[in-house]
């Protein structure tokens, strides 16, 4: 992505943000339809309760119509919803005692890949997908997790380290021990690496 579309998308991101906290009911549907089904995808990844997921994101969206007038700038609408949307699924979990409490390093982070995204029909991609899934199941949830928000998502490290709350040489640090150990597990399949690249 060149500097200009850079620029493009952050000014964009801005405006669609501050017309929406200025009331524009417009601009709110713009936003929900944009962002409804990453938020899905990326909520449906800390448990299997697609309810408790739904009724995650409709608290997160209701939020932000009730206080939009209060709410801050943000260059960075995905990034913010993710934040929003996660801290919502940590506190429903804990609040409804669906699984014991835990340190945010232990949120449980069930898959990359799910059936639910698109996947190519070919076998061979299909045969490839599914070697890469087994290798990503051996990483530790929070390195699911940042796997997911750097390739999955295209979030930059700085943006991850919101979301999961490191700094960034952490986040790094993270995601290169995740492809190391999938690298091990996938060396002999040079496909892979070009997948994690």
């Amino acid at each position: 992505m060149n500097e200009d579309n850079l620029k493009y998308e952050i000014t964009s991101d801005t405006l669609l943000w501050n017309n929406f906290r200025s009331g524009d009911e417009k601009s709110f549907e713009i936003i929900y339809r944009t962002y409804i089904k990453p938020l899905y995808l990326y909520g449906s990844k800390f448990t299997n309760n697609k309810e408790l997921v739904l009724d995650c994101i409709q608290e997160v969206f209701v939020d932000l119509f009730i206080h939009r007038q209060n709410l801050g700038e943000t260059n960075n609408i995905k990034l913010y919803l993710f934040i929003s949307l996660k801290r919502k699924i940590i506190y429903s979990i804990h609040k409804k005692n669906l699984i014991q409490l835990f340190p945010d390093e232990e949120l449980p982070f069930l898959s990359i890949y799910s059936t639910e995204e698109e996947v190519s029909d070919q076998e061979s991609e299909m045969e490839l997908i599914n070697k890469l899934s087994k290798a990503l199941e051996t990483l530790s949830p929070r390195q699911k997790e940042a796997i997911y928000l750097r390739f999955s998502c295209e979030l930059k490290y700085e943006e991850i380290c919101q979301i999961i709350e490191l700094n960034n040489q952490s986040v790094r640090n993270l995601v290169h021990r995740a492809i190391e150990k999938l690298r091990k597990i996938l060396i002999c399949s040079s496909s892979f690496l070009l997948l994690l690249l």
